[in-house]
């Protein structure tokens, strides 16, 4: 006995194995059939927990997609992911500093340093390298 995903397979005439309605429906697979919930109120409170988060509803299982806010991108905390700014990420390299751009970041050389190759380097290690 082979189950099947009534919600992603189709038929012979090329049209989903579920009646689920389009729109306002959405099918949810189980073990040798499937059932249709309403597509209209998959968002619910706690749906998507943690900060910086938004809830859609979609018209495929499990009818509903968390993503970040603008501005924030995901970020794996204690084996669940959450929303943070992008500098929050820790992105840039040694003797940096980080600065938040929309859903990016910008790495800056600290005073006394300039970027050579991506690297922030000590200005008077190149001062005296090219002596």
């Amino acid at each position: 006995y082979t189950d099947i995903d009534e919600c992603t397979e189709l038929g012979a005439n090329g049209l989903p194995l579920h009646n689920c309605a389009a729109g306002t429906q959405v099918c949810v697979n189980t073990i040798g059939s499937f059932r249709c919930d309403s597509a209209l109120q998959q968002c619910t409170v706690g749906r998507c927990p943690g900060a910086n988060k938004v809830c859609q509803n979609i018209q495929t299982s499990p009818g509903y997609s968390c993503s970040c806010n603008t501005n924030f991108v995901p970020s794996v905390v204690a084996n669940s992911i959450d929303c943070v700014l992008p500098c929050a990420n820790n992105p840039c390299q040694a003797n940096s500093a980080c600065t938040n751009n929309g859903n990016s970041f910008i790495c800056t050389c600290n005073s006394g340093y300039k970027e050579v190759n991506n690297v922030c380097v000590g200005k008077s290690l190149l001062y005296n390298k090219n002596k």
